[in-house]
């Protein structure tokens, strides 16, 4: 068989292999987005750099990265497997007898806060639609769901100097500001300028440790000395419950949070206590190459939409 016969020889499903392990980046997160064994998968891709003759991947341990080769294969197949992915999810949302269905990823606190108004709004346009939410704290892990499409769309906060995703698009939503929150009659509430040295000595509630959001506050509190003495009362990932428990006077926080989503929370107090400190920003992913149903195009400008309103 010529090289170019072996080229036409390419199957599906050596593809998707191939497409996953370099997007996941490693055999066993890509069996598991694909429902088959870790071996599988290997042979898969090795079954396609034989039909091309060159190499994609490369094993870093328990990682994979791509080959120069690889990266072209990757940015000329992807689009057309995830365009192929996507068709049966088309045809199904555009079946008369099939009402939409819609999966969300995203964070407690996004659910709560960025997209309990579009999943109204869109649940009033679309009352016949199915509506499914995931819940994952970390980006990577929003990421991950919609990467290996579990879901139609994500929302995430991450930082500017985060890796992204080559499979995924990012419509930037929001900008969550680190902010000091308060119980509204706190003493640092009232007070009407605020030094880094007017924090020592409260209760802190801290996210836990490896979290976007506790990257931000360890590099706050060392950079003016009040990590060492700092008296942590309580650690959560989950952004609303953190909010409640500051309300009550538990504890204060640095925490980033989109300004106009204190209101939500009634006896919060919050405010920027360092405005050229890191900005995290909030986002919309989904699948960079496939084509969206209907409904999710809708939905995604629904929550566009809502939180310009809320920030102007």
């Amino acid at each position: 068989m010529s090289r170019h016969d072996r080229r036409l020889d390419l199957q599906l499903a050596q593809l998707r292999s191939f497409c996953l392990a370099a997007t996941q980046g490693t055999f066993a997160e890509a069996a598991e987005a694909a429902g088959i064994s870790r071996a599988a998968v290997w042979q898969q891709v090795r079954a396609l750099e034989r039909r091309l003759g060159v190499v994609l991947l490369r094993r870093r341990g328990r990682t994979v990265e791509l080959t120069a080769d690889g990266r072209l294969v990757l940015d000329l197949v992807l689009p057309h497997v995830q365009g192929l992915e996507s068709l049966d999810r088309l045809i199904e949302a555009r079946q008369a007898a099939t009402p939409p269905k819609l999966t969300v990823v995203a964070p407690p606190g996004q659910l709560a806060m960025a997209l309990h108004r579009p999943l109204q709004l869109f649940a009033s346009a679309y009352p016949k639609a199915r509506l499914s939410l995931l819940t994952e704290l970390r980006a990577r892990q929003v990421e991950r769901v919609v990467e290996r499409g579990a879901a139609d769309v994500g929302v995430l906060v991450h930082a500017p100097d985060e890796p992204r995703s080559a499979s995924l698009e990012y419509q930037s939503l929001f900008e969550a500001p680190l902010l000091l929150l308060t119980a509204a009659d706190h003493p640092l509430a009232r007070k009407r300028r605020l030094a880094p040295t007017d924090l020592a000595g409260h209760p802190l509630i801290l996210a836990p440790l490896g979290s976007i959001v506790r990257r931000s506050q360890d590099r706050f509190l060392r950079q003016h000395g009040l990590a060492e003495p700092a008296h942590v009362v309580m650690e959560s990932e989950h952004t609303h419950i953190v909010a409640q428990y500051v309300a009550l006077g538990l504890g204060i926080t640095l925490w980033n949070l989109q300004r106009w989503a204190v209101g939500i929370f009634p006896g919060l107090h919050g405010r920027v206590f360092d405005p050229a400190f890191e900005v995290l920003g909030g986002a919309l992913v989904v699948p960079r190459y496939a084509k969206l149903a209907e409904h999710v195009e809708e939905f995604c400008r629904i929550v566009r939409q809502f939180v310009a309103s809320q920030q102007s």
